[in-house]
C-alpha cells in the first residue's frame, strides 16, 4: 500500500470529517483521525482512494479487507440523505461520535432488512472519484463534459470520446483500464454525469468560509442504484437492526453503456518503455500497461499536476463490475521514427 507521509505505521482510521482548503487556494484536504492518536489530522483530499472508516493506512504487511455483507439494492428501496449521527452506534468514544456524526449519509430502507447506512463519501469514492485526478476534477467548476468531445454513433453501439487539447486531464491517466471505464460511463450515461457534477455544485452552494478557510461537508446527489450490488465490510448495530458501511470492498453497476467506445487524442503514442518494464499497447486490442515506482508515498505538501507522472492512488481493495459489458479502449498512433 502507498504510504502517505506524516502518519505512523499500521494506524486506523477512526474518522473521516470535513472538506477544508485555505481561502485563494486550490488544494482541498479531509480531516482524518486515526488510532493511536497521532499529531497530524489530515490530508489531501486527492488521496481520497486511500482512506476508507477502519482501514489500516501506512501498513506494514498487506490489509485485505473481508466482505461481511453483500447489499441489493432492490427496486422500491428507500433512500435518503442523512447525518451520520442516525446510526445511533458509531463509537464508543465521545469526540469519535461528535466528530463522526455530522458527517452525510444515505440511508437505505428495504423490506425485511436491517436500515443500511452508507457514508455519501465512501460511495462517491467507489463509484467516481477512483483516483487523485478525478478527485481534483470533483472540485472545480471545468466539468468533465467541457473537456471531452463526446461523439456516438448511434446505428453502431459505438461512441468514440475526444480528449480536448485544453483537458486538465493527463493523458497518462489513460493506460489506466479502471480509469477508461469510469470515464466511458461518466461521460455517455447523462444521469451519471449530473450525479458527478453534483459534488461541485453542492460544493459550491454550501461551502462556508472566513478570512482564512473554507470548509465543506460532503455531499452529492447519487445517482439511480437499482439492481446494483455493493459488496462491503461494516459494523452491524448491537440490536441487528441498523448496518453502518465502512468500506465499500467491490460494486456491481447495473447502468446503460454503449457497446463500445475509444478515446482518441493526437498524442496517445504507441510507445516502449525504456527499460523495456511497461507492456506495449496496441490501441486497438485494448490492452494497457503502466509503470509506477516500487518505491512511493504520498507527500501532503506536493500537489498532484499534469506534469508529474500519474499516480493511480488505487491500492487494489477496490474492485468494480458493469453488468452490462464495454469494450473501452484509447486510439493510439505510432511513433515514428525521425533520421537525420
Amino acid at each position: 500500500m502507498v504510504p502517505i507521509e506524516g502518519f505512523d505505521k499500521n494506524v486506523r482510521i477512526v474518522h473521516l470529517g470535513d472538506l477544508f482548503k485555505k481561502v485563494g487556494t486550490q488544494d482541498w484536504k479531509i480531516n482524518v483521525f486515526v488510532s493511536p492518536i497521532q499529531d497530524k489530522k489530515f490530508t489531501r483530499f486527492a488521496n481520497l482512494p486511500l482512506l476508507s472508516r477502519d482501514k489500516i493506512i501506512n501498513a506494514t504487511t498487506p490489509d485485505r479487507p473481508s466482505v461481511d455483507r453483500i447489499i441489493h439494492m432492490r427496486p422500491k428501496h428507500q433512500i435518503e440523505s442523512v447525518f451520520l449521527s442516525d446510526f445511533s452506534e458509531l463509537s464508543d468514544y465521545e469526540s469519535i461520535v461528535r466528530a463522526e456524526g455530522t458527517q452525510k449519509a444515505f440511508k437505505i430502507k428495504q423490506r425485511n432488512q436491517p436500515t443500511i447506512y452508507i457514508p455519501q463519501l465512501e460511495l462517491a469514492k467507489a463509484i467516481f472519484l477512483i483516483d487523485s485526478y478525478l478527485c481534483k476534477a470533483c472540485m472545480g467548476t471545468t466539468r468533465l463534459s467541457l473537456e471531452f468531445d463526446v461523439r456516438p454513433k448511434n446505428s453502431e453501439g459505438h461512441v468514440d470520446i475526444h480528449v480536448l487539447k485544453t483537458t486538465t486531464f493527463p493523458l497518462d491517466a489513460f493506460d489506466q483500464n479502471g480509469t477508461r471505464m469510469i470515464l466511458a460511463w461518466l461521460l455517455t450515461n447523462k444521469a451519471v454525469l449530473q450525479s458527478f457534477e453534483s459534488i461541485y455544485r453542492r460544493l459550491d452552494k454550501e461551502r462556508q468560509s472566513d478570512k482564512t478557510w473554507e470548509r465543506w461537508t460532503f455531499n452529492f446527489d447519487p445517482p439511480d442504484m437499482t439492481d446494483w450490488i455493493f459488496h462491503v465490510k461494516g459494523k452491524m448495530s448491537h440490536k441487528q437492526q441498523a448496518y453502518l458501511v465502512h468500506e465499500i470492498i467491490g460494486v456491481e453497476i447495473d447502468s446503460e453503456m454503449p457497446d463500445s467506445v475509444q478515446f482518441h487524442n493526437p498524442s496517445f503514442i504507441r510507445r516502449k518503455s525504456k527499460d523495456h518494464t511497461a507492456l506495449e499497447e496496441d490501441g486497438d486490442d485494448g490492452q494497457s500497461w503502466h509503470v509506477r515506482p516500487d518505491e512511493l508515498s504520498i507527500d501532503d505538501l506536493e500537489s498532484a499536476s499534469d506534469e508529474n507522472n500519474t499516480i493511480i492512488l488505487d491500492d487494489g481493495r477496490l474492485w468494480v463490475s458493469f453488468s452490462k459489458p464495454c469494450s473501452v479502449t484509447k486510439k493510439n498512433t505510432r511513433k515514428r521514427n525521425h533520421q537525420g
